[in-house]
C-alpha cells in the first residue's frame, strides 16, 4: 500500500454505481385448500426437510428442480459457501452455483427449528399463503439457522414447494461464541498468574503481551459491535478511534438529533437497553451507552489514536501499521502487525460540497451538514439557505427555524416523505417489546431483496392514508414529494441511494405552514454565490443570506478508505454500500477484494446481524478452516 493519500480522488456517487434493484413479482395464488392441523403442517415441513437431506446424502442436486417452486429464491450467508453472501434465483441457478468448478455444497444436513411450522402471508394483503418453517442446519465448519417458505405452486399442480430459503451461519463447530453457558469461569485466564483483574485488564488493553489479530478503525456502533463479537470468539482485537471518547461519532453530531428507528431495532448484542430506555433515543444517550458498552464488555479501545502509515506484507500475510496515540497529553507511536484490518469509520465517505462560482466571495458562513451542531440562539434573525431535501436537510431546517432563523430549503429532486407513525406501525410488526431483536433480524433478512422491495412497498402503501393529508399540504406549497411508486420503500432508498427520503418528525408541518420556505423544480441548483446572495438556475436571486448549509451528501465510503489507507487498498476493494447484482449489500461485512481488509458499516440492526458473520469469517480464517 503506502502512506496516506493526501488528495483522495472523487468516488462516483452511490446512486450512479449501485445496481438498480428490480422488484420481484409474487407467485400465482393457489385455490387449493390449506392444511387444517398442526400435524399436517408438521408433516409437509418434515417431508421437505427429508427430501433435502436425501439430496445432500447422495449429492444429487438435480433433485432441487422438483423441490423448488417455479419461481424461487435461496438467500445464503456463509452456509452453502464458506466465503460468500449470495441470493440465487431458481433451482437451475442454485445447482449451477453448487456445481461450479472448485466449489461444493458445504451444507451437510437440515432439521426443523424450535418453532412450529405455521401458515403465514407472503404478501401484505394475505392473498398468497405459505407455510413458514424455521430450520437449523449443519455445514462443514459450523451450524446455522434459516427460514423456509413453502407455497402451493400453481405451475406445478399445487404441490408444496420451496418458494424462499434463507440460511445463515450462527456458530463454528469447534469454537462457539463464549456467551451464556459457554462463558468463561474466570475473568482472567490462568496464564495471568497472580495479576489482579485491573492489572490484567491494563496489560490486555494495551497489548503488552501480544499483538492484536484484528485492528478495527472506528469506535462507533459498527466498530464496537464487531469488537464484541470477536472478543466472544477469543480473537485479540484492538479498536482505535481519533476521537476522545467512544461514541463521539454520535455525541458530536447536531444537538437535536434523535434516532428515527426504535430502540427495539437498534438493540446491541450482549447488552440490552434498560427497560426504561426511550423508544426514540437522543444521540447523546446513544453515545453514552456505547461508551458504557465498551467498558461493560472489556473491549480494547485506544481513543485519540490514528494511523500514520499502513502496508500489507504479502509474504507474512499481515499488516504493518504505525499508529500515533495520545495519552494524558503525551503522544507515542506504536507499530502493530494485525492479520486483519476492519474499517469501521462510518457508512459515508468525505462530505460532498458542490463547487459553485463565487463561493469564495460569500461574506457569510458556509458549511456541510456534517459540521452543523444545532440551532443555537445565534440563529435568531438570520437568513439560512439549506441545500438538499433529505433527512439531514429537514432536521437542520427545523432546528434553525425553531431557533428563529428564516430558512429556505433548496430542493433539487423529489423526496420520499413518510411519517414516523407510519414507519413505526410497519416496523413494530417485527421489532417490538415481545420479539428478540435477532429473531426479528432473521425475518427481515429471510427474503431476497428483490422480493422485499415489492413486499415492503406494498406494506407501506397500505398505510398511505395516514400520510395523505400531509403529502397534499406539502405539494400545495411547492415541495415535491416523490410521485407514487409501487416499488419504493425506505430500505431500498437507504441501500440503493443512501438518501432521498425524510421520516417526518415535524419539519414537514413547518414547510406546509410556510414557516420553512422551499424552492423546488427539476434539477434546480445554485449557479452563483455573491457576497450576500445566491442565484438559482431559474435566475431567481435570494438576497441577504447569512449562512449556507450544504446537506448534499457524501462520497462513496471508499473515499474514506483512500484517505486513511491509500490508493492501493481503495482501488482493490469494491465500492462501499449499494446493491450488487444479487441484491446483497456491496463491499461491507464480507470479502471485498483485498486479503485481510474488511469494511463494517450500516444501521444498528444491520451491524448487529452482520457483525456476527464478519467475526465468524475472521475466526474461520484464523483457525485455518478457510483461506485468507
Amino acid at each position: 500500500m503506502g502512506s496516506i493519500a493526501l488528495n483522495p480522488s472523487i468516488e462516483p456517487p452511490l446512486k450512479e454505481s449501485s445496481f438498480e434493484l428490480p422488484a420481484a413479482s409474487y407467485p400465482l395464488p393457489s385455490a387449493a385448500p390449506l392444511p387444517q392441523s398442526d400435524a399436517e403442517l408438521d408433516g409437509i415441513a418434515r417431508s421437505c426437510i427429508d427430501s433435502l437431506n436425501s439430496m445432500l446424502d447422495i449429492k444429487d442436486y438435480s433433485q432441487l428442480i422438483s423441490l423448488m417452486a417455479s419461481t424461487s429464491y435461496w438467500r445464503d450467508h456463509l452456509c452453502l459457501s464458506n466465503t460468500k453472501f449470495s441470493t440465487l434465483s431458481g433451482a437451475k441457478e442454485i445447482i449451477s452455483f453448487i456445481k461450479k468448478p472448485g466449489k461444493q455444497c458445504n451444507i451437510k444436513s437440515f432439521a426443523l427449528g424450535d418453532k412450529k411450522p405455521g401458515i403465514a402471508n407472503v404478501d401484505p394483503i394475505g392473498k398468497i399463503k405459505c407455510i413458514l418453517v424455521h430450520i437449523t442446519l449443519q455445514n462443514k465448519i459450523g451450524n446455522g439457522r434459516g427460514i423456509m417458505r413453502l407455497i402451493q405452486d400453481v405451475e406445478n399442480g399445487d404441490e408444496w414447494r420451496i418458494y424462499t430459503m434463507f440460511t445463515t451461519l450462527r456458530d463454528l463447530t469447534d469454537t462457539p461464541f463464549l456467551t451464556g453457558s459457554k462463558r468463561p469461569f474466570h475473568v482472567a485466564p490462568e496464564a495471568a498468574g497472580n495479576l489482579s483483574w485491573g492489572e490484567y485488564h491494563g496489560r490486555k488493553k494495551n497489548f503488552i503481551d501480544q499483538e492484536p489479530t484484528v485492528l478495527i478503525v472506528g469506535a462507533g456502533h459498527s466498530g464496537l459491535m464487531t469488537a464484541a463479537r470477536l472478543s466472544m470468539l477469543a480473537v485479540p482485537t484492538l479498536v482505535i478511534d481519533k476521537q476522545m471518547r467512544s461514541g463521539d461519532a454520535w455525541r458530536l453530531r447536531y444537538d437535536d438529533l434523535v434516532l428515527h428507528d426504535s430502540c427495539y431495532s437498534n438493540a446491541i448484542p450482549y447488552f440490552p437497553y434498560p427497560p426504561t430506555w426511550p423508544v426514540l433515543a437522543p444521540k447523546d444517550k446513544v453515545a453514552d451507552f456505547l461508551e458504557c458498552y465498551e467498558a461493560a464488555l472489556d473491549l480494547n479501545v485506544w481513543n485519540e489514536t490514528h494511523i500514520i502509515s499502513s502496508k500489507w506484507e504479502a509474504d507474512k500475510k499481515c499488516w504493518l501499521v504505525e499508529v500515533e496515540r495520545c495519552q494524558d497529553g503525551k503522544k507515542t507511536r506504536r507499530t502493530l502487525h494485525p492479520r486483519h484490518i476492519v474499517q469501521a469509520t462510518g457508512l459515508n465517505g468525505e462530505p460532498r460540497i458542490p463547487e459553485i462560482p463565487g463561493m469564495e466571495t460569500f461574506e457569510g458562513k458556509t458549511m456541510h451538514s456534517s459540521g452543523f451542531k444545532g440551532g443555537s440562539p445565534d440563529y435568531k434573525g438570520k437568513k439560512v439557505i439549506v441545500v438538499g431535501s433529505g433527512n439531514s436537510a429537514h432536521d437542520i431546517s427545523q432546528a434553525c427555524c425553531k431557533a428563529g432563523a428564516s430558512v429556505t430549503m433548496i430542493q433539487r429532486s423529489p423526496t420520499f416523505v413518510v411519517s414516523l407513525a407510519r414507519v413505526h406501525k410497519l416496523l413494530s410488526l417485527q421489532y417490538n417489546e415481545r420479539t428478540p431483536a435477532e429473531d426479528a433480524d432473521m425475518m427481515s433478512l429471510s427474503l431476497p431483496s428483490t422480493l422485499f422491495r415489492t413486499i415492503g412497498a406494498d406494506a407501506l402503501s397500505l398505510l398511505s392514508h395516514m400520510d395523505a393529508p400531509l403529502i397534499a399540504s406539502l405539494s400545495a406549497v411547492g415541495f415535491r414529494p416523490t410521485p407514487p411508486d409501487p416499488y419504493l420503500n425506505i430500505l431500498v432508498l437507504t441501500i440503493q441511494r443512501a438518501g432521498g427520503f425524510y421520516v417526518n418528525i415535524g419539519a414537514s408541518e413547518l414547510i406546509a405552514s410556510g414557516a420553512i420556505s422551499v424552492k423546488s423544480s427539476p434539477d434546480l441548483s445554485i449557479t452563483r454565490i455573491n457576497p450576500h446572495s445566491i442565484v438559482l438556475s431559474d435566475e431567481e436571486e435570494i438576497g441577504n443570506v447569512d449562512e449556507i448549509i450544504f446537506a448534499t451528501g457524501y462520497e462513496n465510503g471508499r473515499a474514506r478508505t483512500r484517505k486513511v489507507f491509500g490508493d492501493e487498498v481503495a482501488d482493490g476493494i469494491e465500492s462501499i454500500w449499494g446493491f450488487d447484482g444479487m441484491g446483497e449489500i456491496r463491499g461491507v461485512w464480507r470479502r471485498g477484494g483485498r486479503p485481510g481488509f474488511w469494511v463494517a458499516a450500516g444501521a444498528f440492526w444491520i451491524s448487529r446481524y452482520y457483525s456476527r458473520l464478519l467475526a465468524l469469517q475472521i475466526k474461520a480464517i484464523e483457525m485455518g478452516l478457510v483461506e485468507l
